[in-house]
């Protein structure tokens, strides 16, 4: 260990006297000392035992040490801070790159070759003989003043900030309220503040800055007025029947006020308290329900009219009252409500209609056949039927069991829209077809078809009516006779694949037996008194027509 470290020592004083040898030689010659000085100011490197914070430049070009510098120099950008502590307030922390202090390499490169540069001839070679024994390390930071409107619009943000949560702030975040239990109020001064901060790098941003300021309690947070701002009842998407527009959705938002306050209670000043919001989500949104509105055919029918074009007016004259009727989700179509009394002051004529087992001609007539259309539709879809009666005869428009009957006072027909879109009915006529379409959203992918299962017949009887106008002891048949029927009626489900999946059942109906009315001969025949067609009796031809 001995032999070793006196060989090194004795070099090490060799080369100190050496150097000191020459600069009293320099010193005592002034002309070399200029020559020296003028070889410096023309060079091209940077003087000898020069670092930059740290990161040894000497003997380098400006480029050389431009490349070496460029890694420490973005370092100190961001990592070169001034701090300052606030009494209780979260310390304000700026970068160099903050105040303005961005030097790059190619700069603090500049800045060591200048070194030593900057006075005379002599002055420029003593510098560079005393670098030859004293090394010196630079921080170009501290050589250029920092921007004083930069670093006082980071001292305004940072004070709203703290006049923020000193205000006891809160935000929701995700399913969450966030609140910052309040901080006390610093009182500072800007201008002062940013003096400490430009002198503060000045220096080389080493210690913290503690900033003594008088403070004062903060406000109380009033949770029960966050809650009033923040409240809001859930309300979905809906169709508005008066705008024709679909409204907006509001997303309900809540939460504990009591369970907040305990929460609150437990924080300590300038922290975080998280707050559980109850968050609830409409079933539509607004942009939902406008693209699916309307969106499907969910049920229809056609049925096919007669020629009778008194009858089929008042069809169609019925029909236009609801064509275009929108319900919505759990409204109710009602039939004398939409459709009125069928009377002449209101465009309808007379038409077929039954009474009881009788065909009769009557204002409105063949309103049924709309009714029942429109049946025969809700029957395709899993809408709640409400009240509906079959007619009291079968009709030849729809399959038994699938029509419904109408008349002033009753029978009466409703449904409901169980669905949770809205629905429009349309109904036009086509030719000799009548249509009825039920326009909504489709929310299933299976279909219903509806089914008529025949139970049984009823038997008709045979009455018989005296008439002398037809010899005694003959028998001719004025009408003849209609069995009656029961059957049930079903909706039956598919799915997508056509396959069947269940049944649900859906009416019951019972069409009465006509008797068959028959003529009994009761006197002498034509042409006797008594005989027809004086008799009260007369004989009309039996000829079925549909409603």
């Amino acid at each position: 260990m001995t032999t070793a470290t006196k060989p090194k020592s004795r070099a090490k004083r060799i080369v100190v006297i050496s150097v000191i040898v020459l600069l009293v030689v320099a010193l005592l010659s002034g002309g070399a000392l200029a020559a020296i000085g003028i070889s410096v100011s023309n060079g091209e490197t940077i003087l000898p035992n020069i670092t930059v914070n740290g990161v040894p430049v000497g003997g380098l070009t400006v480029s050389q040490a431009a490349d070496i510098l460029e890694e420490s120099m973005e370092i100190a950008r961001t990592e070169r801070v001034v701090v300052i502590d606030f009494p209780g307030a979260s310390p304000l922390i700026i970068t160099s790159e903050e105040a303005g202090l961005s030097i790059n390499g190619e700069q603090a490169a500049r800045v060591a070759y200048r070194y030593g540069r900057s006075g005379n001839f002599f002055a420029n070679g003593f510098a560079f003989l005393h670098r030859q024994i004293a090394p010196v390390d630079i921080d170009p930071l501290t050589l250029f003043p920092a921007d004083r409107n930069m670093i006082r619009a980071v001292v305004a943000e940072a004070v709203a900030e703290m006049d923020h949560l000193s205000m006891g702030a809160y935000e929701v975040v995700d399913d969450h309220l966030v609140v910052v239990k309040g901080r006390l109020v610093v009182l500072f001064d800007a201008d002062t503040l940013v003096d400490l901060i430009v002198e503060a790098f000045a220096e080389g941003a080493h210690q913290p800055i503690r900033y003594d300021a008088d403070t004062v309690e903060p406000e109380p947070i009033d949770l029960e007025a966050i809650h009033e701002s923040l409240f809001q009842v859930m309300e979905s998407a809906a169709f508005d029947l008066e705008t024709m527009s679909v409204t907006q959705h509001v997303v309900g938002v809540d939460f504990d006020v009591q369970d907040a306050q305990r929460r609150l209670n437990a924080a300590q000043q300038g922290q975080e308290v998280f707050i559980p919001l109850l968050i609830t989500q409409p079933e539509f949104t607004t942009e939902y329900l406008e693209s699916a509105l309307f969106r499907d055919i969910i049920g229809s029918s056609t049925t096919r009219l007669t020629h009778d074009e008194h009858r089929n007016h008042n069809i169609v004259l019925a029909g236009s009252k609801i064509d275009g009727l929108i319900l919505n989700p759990g409204e109710q179509f009602d039939w004398e409500t939409v459709v009125g009394h069928a009377n002449a002051a209101r465009g309808f004529q007379p038409g077929g209609a039954f009474q009881g087992t009788t065909l009769i001609s009557v204002i409105g007539g063949g309103i049924c056949q709309t009714s029942s259309t429109i049946y025969h539709a809700v029957l395709h879809t899993d809408l709640r039927v409400d009240v509906r009666s079959a007619h009291t005869l079968t009709v030849a428009y729809l399959p038994l069991g699938m029509d419904a009957a109408v008349s002033w006072g009753g029978p009466h027909f409703s449904f409901t829209n169980t669905s949770p879109f809205p629905i429009r009915i349309d109904i036009w006529r086509d030719g000799l077809d009548f249509n009825v379409n039920l326009v909504g959203t489709r929310t299933h992918a299976y279909t219903i078809v509806p089914e008529s299962v025949y139970i049984n017949s009823v038997a008709f009887g045979t009455t018989y009516r005296d008439d002398a106008s037809f010899p005694a002891g003959t028998y001719t048949e004025y009408s003849p006779g209609r069995i009656g029927h029961v059957v049930e009626v079903f909706r039956r489900f598919y799915d997508a694949d056509g396959n069947f999946i269940r049944r649900e059942f859906e009416n019951r109906s019972s069409y009465w037996a006509t008797a068959r009315v028959m003529i009994r001969g009761t006197g002498l025949g034509p042409g006797y008194p008594g005989s027809y067609p004086d008799s009260d009796a007369p004989y009309v031809p039996y000829h079925p027509q549909p409603y």
